[in-house]
């Protein structure tokens, strides 16, 4: 019996992807955006879960809290914004 061809890698895999969208072909990334006008990517070619973990850290962090961090997108395979969270907290 063969093993199944991942879809990421086009390689036999050993793995079960059922539940793992990284696996599947969908790939997320995170990006936090700064109030100086800057962003900076904070994970890249990650599943769903991994994306939201990261995301809900960015947006209830000290810096979050501070308001040095205005904004966090999820963005899916396609460029195309999945969620986005602005902070309307703006700092002490």
């Amino acid at each position: 019996m063969s093993k199944p061809i991942c879809s990421r890698t086009g390689k036999e895999c050993d793995r079960d992807c059922t539940f793992d969208t990284a696996c599947m072909g969908e790939h997320f990334s995170v990006y936090q955006f700064f109030i100086d006008g800057t962003h900076e990517r904070v994970r890249h070619f990650v599943s769903a879960l991994e994306a939201v973990k990261a995301a809900r850290h960015y947006t209830d962090n000290v810096a979050t809290r501070m308001g040095v961090i205005e904004r966090v997108i999820i963005t899916d395979g396609g460029d195309m914004t999945c969620f986005e969270w602005k902070n309307h907290r703006r700092g002490a």
